[in-house]
């Protein structure tokens, strides 16, 4: 016997109904993720007190985490990410962080993940400050890649933290940009590069590891 974790019921038919898992375990772009890994590692962080991950419940953002924070005065979410981005896989760093005074709780005094999955959708990366005309890109190739990224998203910019799957990317877009990219860089990528690397700067380095030296 195998331990799904999921939570079933039987139906009138006598079929089982899938309700929900037991754990919080989800699958986000093909990866099953484990929300209590990052909030542990966002724990480690000096200045965050407390975190809680979800995946927003309805809308475009459905597709990836965000992670909500309770931190100490003067901690940037933007510094927090990148310091994230540096203990965890790419898919496993949230799309955004957003910095709660405090979280909802359930009657029962813990926090209510069902609440914060309902909370509005939080600012797309790409959305702010790096999203602006260069973004912080470093060298032509990001230039190049933020190019195809914006034709292909119908994007006006696109910064270097930009997330492709945040900005609305889905399997139909990934083939359009891996396509764009082959014939401007002569590179046949896999769709598992744009998916493990979904920031332009991630899939940037990708694409330079692939070119090669020279």
């Amino acid at each position: 016997m195998y331990r799904t974790g999921d939570l079933v019921r039987r139906g009138e038919s006598g079929a089982l109904e899938y309700v929900r898992r037991r754990d919080r375990q989800m699958k986000v772009r093909g990866h099953r993720v484990e929300p209590g890994e990052i909030e542990a590692a966002l724990r480690d962080l000096p200045q965050v007190v407390d975190a809680a991950v979800v995946r927003p419940s309805r809308g475009d953002a459905a597709e990836r985490l965000i992670a909500y924070v309770m931190t100490t005065a003067g901690a940037s979410t933007g510094a927090l990410r990148d310091r994230l981005r540096e203990r965890l896989p790419a898919h496993l760093v949230p799309g955004a962080l957003v910095d709660l005074p405090a979280f909802p709780l359930t009657p029962h005094g813990k926090t209510d993940y069902a609440a914060l999955a309902r909370m509005p959708s939080a600012p797309r990366s790409g959305d702010g400050p790096d999203g602006g005309p260069d973004g912080g890109l470093a060298d032509p190739l990001e230039a190049e890649i933020a190019e195809i990224w914006a034709k292909v998203l119908a994007r006006p910019h696109i910064g270097a933290d930009a997330d492709f799957f945040d900005l609305g990317g889905d399997s139909l877009c990934v083939v359009r940009a891996l396509n764009r990219c082959r014939e401007r860089f002569g590179v046949r990528l896999r769709p598992r590069s744009l998916f493990d690397n979904p920031t332009l700067r991630d899939f940037a380095n990708d694409v330079r590891r692939t070119i090669g030296p020279g």
